[in-house]
């Protein structure tokens, strides 16, 4: 097996489980819990009186167990639709009275759940032989959807699933136990409160309706453990395609919101997956962790290959109740879709020949290449996006500029880890691009030309094809970009839209580049990259030179 229960894995210490780990553990043992495949917690939910039957078909049910021509679910949450990153506090990072006051809280909520029929549940993080990682649930019955839909998201040890498992490659980490009380609620944290403790591979979700938190919260673990296996955790969109006969395999890093999906998913090529994976860069592999897709349907009705929707409204149509989507009833509609609507797909491939950091910042142009190894990292340390409605923040909070580190809100490892991580693999040959995603400026800082969609999507085909020439970009010393008229066959108007170079003859708009390279160099300084001598290299890659403009 690829992982080890507790008693495997800790026999040689028993007082190395920890006090977080053993007081989650216990809870799977009670009278109140009971063991449960898919099919028989699907057909839990399909009586849950909250809960919508819809006239639409799950996709290929039998896969799990699920007779075949049942019908898919729809749960809605309540008012909070996205993920609420405030609620998470990470066990290692607190002091020891904080870590007395939460494992007090975390007794009071196991001792309230165990009045509570409850089910238990097993799943696989990881789809290849290389990395599988054996996953326990445990959630109140009256929340049998979204364990069908955690079982869904990932995948249950059902048919070829549990073959492979058994099969796969042992690894020296402890199972992921994942404890999940959404009917939870305390005065003190009215937004819900999230216990990781990801030394011991265990979270605790309590207070929070929304699917994505368990998704996340499960991938949080998985993707640390792989830090622990010398992996690098990513939370982006990885394809291969065919180029004069070479393969090339390109990676997306962005927000929800960013593009991610959209230029990961595009028609032809071989998808692996556009959200989550690890790059074990000793082996030269690159390894999906889930099978489907938690996709947004803000899009409308597209296709059918679905097995879930939350958050989402309902229309009669001919006496049948069909989903409402587009973002009618409320913003971050979901489903669950399997990857098979992408056309060719693959549960691994290679290492990326390409990182694309995908960013909302109007000083960068649609395209830059990052030819220094430092900068990469720095650039992706400091990836800038805006909030979107995947996450639940404020009104105002949408509207600014934040930074997220390689897009990933879910890290619980140091900044300095990922760092580390990403300049092995740039230093192993992978190119670095920035896409903007959002608005260039053509005049001004307010005077902003829209970057479509289009565009980036052929700019990723024209790095794929090779066929762009570049050149060292004065502004930003290890950078280059399209020369003019390079762009000529990729898009018609680029240089007369899009032209870099003009920027260094506008004082406003060098001003605000000064300002946001100046808000990533004091990011990265307040973020303490433990690795000293890094920090100071990221630093001093980001430092633009004043001579150039």
């Amino acid at each position: 097996m690829s992982t080890k229960n507790s008693y495997e894995f800790f026999k040689d210490d028993l007082y190395g489980i920890g006090p977080f780990r053993a007081t989650i553990e216990a809870a799977f043992f009670g009278n109140n819990v009971e063991a449960l495949t898919h099919a028989q917690i699907y057909e839990l939910a399909r009586r849950q009186p909250a809960i919508r039957e819809l006239d639409v078909p799950m996709y290929r049910p039998e896969q799990f167990g699920i007779p075949a021509g049942s019908p898919c679910l729809l749960s809605i949450d309540g008012d909070v639709v996205g993920r609420t990153a405030r609620a998470r506090r990470l066990m290692r990072r607190l002091s020891e009275d904080e870590r007395k006051r939460y494992l007090g809280i975390l007794r009071e909520a196991i001792f309230d759940l165990g009045s509570k029929e409850c089910l238990a549940a097993e799943a696989i993080g990881g789809l290849t032989e290389e990395f599988m990682l054996r996953m326990r649930l445990l959630i109140p019955k009256s929340q049998a959807k979204n364990a069908s839909d955690w079982l869904t998201n990932f995948q249950s040890f059902e048919r070829k699933a549990g073959e492979r498992y058994k099969r796969s490659i042992p690894i020296e980490e402890p199972d992921i136990l994942v404890l999940v009380d959404p009917e939870w609620c305390h005065p003190d944290y009215p937004d819900g409160l999230v216990i990781v403790d990801d030394d011991k591979n265990v979270i605790a979700i309590l207070g929070l309706r929304y699917f994505g938190e368990m998704k996340k919260g499960t991938l949080t673990l998985i993707w640390r453990a792989a830090v622990r296996q010398s992996m690098v955790p990513c939370h982006g969109g990885i394809r291969e395609d065919t180029y004069n006969g070479k393969r090339r395999i390109t990676a997306n890093f962005g927000l929800s919101g960013s593009g991610k999906s959209a230029l990961t998913n595009r028609k032809g090529g071989v998808i692996v997956h556009d959200d989550a994976f690890v790059i074990d860069l000793d082996n030269n592999r690159s390894m999906a962790l889930e099978p489907n897709l938690f996709d947004k349907t803000d899009r409308g009705w597209t296709e059918e290959m679905t097995f879930s929707f939350m958050n989402v409204g309902v229309v009669e149509i001919n006496d049948k109740k069909f989903p409402l989507l587009n973002d009618v009833r409320n913003a971050n509609g979901r489903c669950i879709k399997s990857r098979d609507v992408l056309g060719t797909v693959a549960d691994k491939t290679g290492k990326p020949d390409a990182v694309v950091w995908l960013m909302k910042d109007s000083t960068l142009p649609p395209i830059v290449r990052l030819d220094n190894e430092v900068l990469a990292v720095a650039m992706g340390a400091t990836l800038m996006t805006k909030r979107t409605a995947a996450e639940n923040v404020p009104a105002e909070e949408m509207k600014k500029l934040v930074f997220e580190p390689f897009a990933n809100p879910f890290r619980c490892h140091y900044l300095s880890t990922d760092c580390e991580l990403f300049l092995k693999l740039f230093k192993s040959g992978t190119t670095c691009y920035v896409f903007n995603t959002g608005g260039y400026w053509k005049n001004s800082d307010t005077d902003l030309v829209d970057v479509p969609k289009d565009l980036s999507l052929r700019l990723q085909q024209a790095i794929v094809a090779d066929e762009i020439e570049f050149e060292p970009w004065k502004i930003l010393t290890g950078a280059s970009v399209p020369k003019p008229g390079a762009m000529d066959n990729v898009w018609s108007d680029y240089d007369n839209l899009f032209d870099p170079h003009r920027t260094i003859e506008q004082d406003k708009c060098c001003d605000e580049m000064f300002d946001r390279f100046g808000q990533r160099i004091s990011f990265l300084e307040g973020e303490m990259v433990k690795n000293l001598e890094l920090r100071q290299n990221l630093v001093t890659s980001l430092m633009l030179p004043y001579e150039n403009f």
